[in-house]
């Protein structure tokens, strides 16, 4: 029974760089400056919720981009020793 591990290196690196891309792609566009001089409470809410959502796009943001950079040096770091087995199996 084999216990092989199968890697197409150019796949991997193609589905790492559209996750790059998705991740720098993540935008969100809220209101550039909160409403201010108004008496609502529900205004307030609005304010603080857009202000959660834009810290939790950007942590999200910056996941994903640690991810597929950890992800990238194991594909690589993966490559140099299938690599230097190949070589030492000459």
């Amino acid at each position: 029974m084999s216990s092989e591990i199968k890697i197409v290196f150019e796949e991997a690196e193609k589905g790492l760089s559209a996750l790059r891309a998705a991740a720098e792609a993540i935008h969100i566009s809220l209101a550039k400056s909160p409403i201010q001089n108004n008496v609502l409470k529900t205004v307030d809410v609005i304010n603080e919720l857009n202000t959660s959502l834009q810290s939790l796009v950007e942590t999200y943001q910056a996941l994903l981009q640690a991810n597929e950079q950890a992800a990238s040096d194991t594909v690589q770091k993966m490559k140099e020793v299938d690599a230097q087995i190949a070589a030492s199996m000459k």
